[in-house]
C-alpha cells in the first residue's frame, strides 16, 4: 500500500509539473489596442515634459502589452520608435510677436488638425497668458487646441511732425591753414534753439469761430472769437483769461485813448495767477493807441500773427528826442515768461519797441516788419533759446544827448537787441537795413552779456554806426554775414572765445572789424574791403570803477587768431595791432591796401607767417562786388616771438 502511494504522488507530481510549464511557456492572448488612447497619452506626455514646450511633430506609435504576475490589470507601455503606426500631423506654432509687451499673436487662426479618430477635447479654463515674453517657455497646453489672437494693445500715438529749423547758411569756403600749424581750442557749440512748434497757416474761412465781440470786455472760456467791428476805449479792451482761445479781428480795429491800458492782454490764470495760458491765437487785428498793443503776461504755445501794431506808447518827442538805452517800455508786442510761442507776419512800427520779448525761451519771431521804432525793432531781453529769422527792420533809432553834452542820433538804438543774458539764441537771415542807429546788438547793463548766441546769413547795411555790436561776452559766432556802409563793420570788446568767420564786410567809413581788450577769439575767412583799418586789435586801460560787474585785469589784447582773411583797398592797413600781444597772423591775403601790416605799442610774442601780398588784376571793372583776380608774390612778413623785424622785402608794411 505503501509503495503504491509514492507512485501515485510521483505521477500526480510530474503532471502539475508539466502543466505548470505549459502555462509558464504559453503566450498571454493578445488583447486590442487602442491605438488612439496610448498616441493620446505619448502627446500629453510630451506636452508636459519640461522644458519642451511644443509637441513633437511625426511621433511614431507602438504598443507593446505584458500582463504582470501580481496583478489583474495590465499596465499599457507606449514606446516612441519610427513605424507605419499612423502619425499626428504637424502642428503650425503661433508666432510671438513682441510689441511694447509681448503678445503672442498668431497671424490666423491656427488649429491642430488630429488624426481621424475622435479628438480630445480641449482643457477647460483660459488660454494662456497673452503677455508672456518671447523667451519664457509657453505653459503646458492640451492638445489638439485652438488658438483665438491675443488682442494687442494699441499703437502709442506718435507727436506730430515738427517743422524744422532754419539751416544757418553755408559759409564761404576759406583757404585751409597748414596743417603743422597750431590751433586754438574752438569755443562751446551754441545752444540750439528748439524744434519749431508746429503751427497752422491762417485759416481761409471763419471755420471754428462761433463767438462774437462787439465790445471791450473778459475772455474767460475757451472758444473761437471774432470781432464784428471796432471797439476800444481807455484801459485793457480785450482781456484773455483762458486756455485753447482763438481771438480772429478779421481785420477790425482796437483803437485805444491816451496811451493808457493795453489792446489785448493775455493774463496769468489761477488764484494766485501763477498758471500760463496754452494755445491762445490772435490774429488779423489792428491795435493803436496803447501802451502795448498785445501784451502776453505768461503763456505756452502762444501764436500771435498776421496783425497791425502802430503808434502805440513812444518815450520820445516829436522830434524822436528822447533818454540813451537804457531801458524803456512801451510798444507793439509784449511776451513775458513764455515758452514755445510763434510772433510771425505782423506789422510793429512807430513805437518804442516793435516787437519785446522779455524772460522767455523757444519763441520764434520770424517775417515781421519792425521797422520805424525809436528804440529796437526786435527786443530779447534775458531770452534764451529762441530765434530771430526773416524780419526786416529799418529805421530804428532816436535822437539823445551824449556825454559830452552833444545831441546826436543812435543812443543804442537798433534793429535787433539782445540784452542782459540772452543766451543760446539764433538770428538768421534778416533784413537789417536803412536808418537803424546799431544793426544787431549784443550789450549788457551791469549784468551778464549774452553767450553762445549765433549771427548768421544776415544782411546788415547802411547803419548809423555798427552792423554788428557785442560786448562782455563769450561763445558767441558771427558767420556769414553780409555788411557794407556802416561807420564799423563789428565791434566787439572785453569779449573771449568769438568766432568771426566768413563774413563781407564792405565800405566801412572805420574799421572793417575792431577788437578791444579781448582774448582768444577767431577772426578768420572773412573778406574786407575799402575800410580805413581792416582789422584792429588793441587794448585800452580802463577804469574798474566803470565796470564794477567786471574784472577789468582779465581782459588783455592777447591770443586772438587771425587766419586766412583778404583784405583789399583799405585806406590806412590791412591788420593793425596795438598794445595787442601773442597773436597769430597767418595765411592772410592782401591787397591794394596803404599798409599791410601795422604794429604799435607793445606787440611782443605775435607770430606773423605765411602771409601773401597780391596785386589786382585790373581788366576787371572798379566797383564794390567786382571779383578779383589775385598774383601771389613774396611772403609779406616774417615776425616770430620777440622784438619786432620787418621784413625788408615787404615795403608795404610799416611797425611802429
Amino acid at each position: 500500500m505503501t509503495g503504491w502511494r509514492l507512485v501515485i504522488l510521483v505521477g500526480l507530481a510530474l503532471v502539475i509539473g508539466a502543466v505548470g510549464l505549459f502555462l509558464i511557456f504559453e503566450p498571454a492572448p493578445a488583447e486590442p489596442l487602442d491605438e488612439f488612447a496610448l498616441r493620446n497619452n505619448a502627446v500629453m506626455a510630451s506636452s508636459a515634459s519640461t522644458g519642451m514646450g511644443i509637441l513633437i511633430p511625426r511621433l511614431a506609435l507602438a504598443a507593446e502589452v505584458v500582463e504582470p504576475h501580481t496583478t489583474d490589470a495590465s499596465v499599457i507601455v507606449a514606446l516612441a520608435r519610427r513605424t507605419e503606426t499612423p502619425t499626428l500631423e504637424p502642428r503650425q506654432e503661433p508666432t510671438i510677436q513682441p510689441t511694447e509687451q509681448a503678445t503672442l499673436e498668431p497671424s490666423a487662426t491656427h488649429t491642430l488638425e488630429p488624426s481621424p479618430e475622435p479628438t480630445v477635447q480641449p482643457t477647460d479654463g483660459p488660454l494662456v497668458d497673452p503677455t508672456i515674453r518671447p523667451t519664457d517657455p509657453i505653459p503646458p497646453t492640451a492638445v489638439p487646441v485652438t488658438f483665438t489672437p491675443a488682442p494687442t494693445q494699441p499703437p502709442r500715438p506718435t507727436e506730430p511732425p515738427q517743422s524744422p529749423v532754419p539751416v544757418e547758411p553755408s559759409p564761404t569756403p576759406v583757404p585751409t591753414e597748414p596743417p603743422a600749424e597750431p590751433t586754438q581750442a574752438p569755443p562751446p557749440e551754441p545752444t540750439q534753439a528748439p524744434p519749431e512748434p508746429t503751427r497752422a497757416p491762417p485759416p481761409s474761412s471763419d471755420a471754428g469761430l462761433s463767438l462774437a465781440i462787439n465790445g471791450c470786455g473778459a475772455i474767460t472760456k475757451a472758444g473761437g472769437y471774432y470781432l464784428t467791428g471796432n471797439v476800444g476805449g481807455s484801459g485793457d479792451c480785450i482781456n484773455i483769461r483762458a486756455n485753447n482761445v482763438v481771438l480772429d479781428c478779421r481785420g477790425q480795429a482796437v483803437q485805444g485813448a491816451d496811451f493808457v491800458g493795453v489792446g489785448i492782454v493775455v493774463r496769468k490764470l489761477g488764484l494766485i495767477g501763477n498758471e500760463r495760458p496754452k494755445n491762445v491765437e490772435i490774429r488779423n487785428c489792428t491795435v493803436s493807441g496803447y501802451r502795448y498793443g498785445i501784451y502776453v503776461e505768461g503763456s505756452s504755445g502762444i501764436h500771435i500773427h498776421h496783425n497791425t501794431l502802430t503808434r502805440n506808447f513812444d518815450d520820445v518827442n516829436d522830434q524822436r528826442f528822447g533818454i540813451f538805452l537804457g531801458m524803456v517800455e512801451g510798444g507793439g508786442i509784449r511776451l513775458n515768461e513764455s515758452d514755445n510761442g510763434i510772433v510771425e507776419h505782423n506789422n510793429a512800427n512807430s513805437q518804442a519797441i516793435g516787437i519785446d520779448i522779455r524772460t522767455s525761451s523757444g519763441i520764434h519771431v520770424r517775417n515781421n516788419d519792425s521797422s520805424n521804432n525809436s528804440a529796437w525793432g526786435v527786443n530779447l531781453m534775458q531770452t534764451s533759446n529762441s530765434e530771430v529769422s526773416g524780419n526786416t527792420t529799418n529805421g530804428n533809432v532816436r535822437f539823445c544827448t551824449w556825454g559830452a553834452g552833444v545831441v546826436g542820433p543812435g543812443c543804442d538804438a537798433g534793429g535787433i537787441t539782445l540784452q542782459d543774458g540772452s543766451n543760446g539764441n539764433r538770428i538768421l537771415n534778416n533784413e537789417v537795413g536803412s536808418g537803424n542807429g546799431n544793426g544787431i546788438f549784443i550789450k549788457a547793463h551791469g549784468l551778464p552779456c549774452g553767450n553762445n548766441n549765433v549771427i548768421a546769413g544776415n544782411n546788415i547795411h547802411d547803419i548809423m554806426y555798427n552792423a554788428v555790436e557785442l560786448g562782455f561776452c563769450t561763445g558767441n559766432q558771427v558767420i556769414g554775414n553780409n555788411m557794407h556802409n556802416c561807420i564799423d563793420g563789428i565791434w566787439m570788446g572785453f569779449a573771449k572765445g568769438n568766432v568771426i568767420k566768413d563774413n563781407t564786410i564792405a565800405n566801412m567809413n572805420n574799421h572793417g572789424i575792431i577788437v578791444l581788450n579781448s582774448l582768444e577769439n577767431e577772426i578768420s575767412g572773412n573778406q574786407i574791403i575799402n575800410t580805413r583799418e581792416g582789422i584792429k586789435l588793441f587794448y585800452e586801460q580802463k577804469n574798474p570803477g566803470e565796470f564794477w560787474w567786471l574784472d577789468v585785469n582779465a581782459f588783455p589784447s592777447r591770443s586772438n587768431r587771425i587766419v586766412n582773411n583778404t583784405l583789399r583797398d583799405n585806406a590806412g592797413s590791412g591788420i593793425y595791432l596795438m598794445d595787442s600781444q601773442d597773436n597769430q597772423v597767418h595765411n592772410n591775403v592782401f591787397a591794394n591796401n596803404a599798409k599791410n601790416i601795422k604794429m604799435e605799442g607793445n606787440t611782443n610774442g605775435n607770430d606773423i607767417r605765411d602771409n601773401q601780398e597780391s596785386r589786382i588784376d585790373e581788366r576787371y571793372p572798379d566797383g564794390l562786388r567786382r571779383e578779383y583776380a589775385l598774383y601771389f608774390s613774396r611772403p609779406l612778413i616774417a615776425m616770430r616771438y620777440g622784438t619786432t623785424r620787418i621784413d625788408p622785402v615787404a615795403s608795404s608794411t610799416a611797425a611802429n
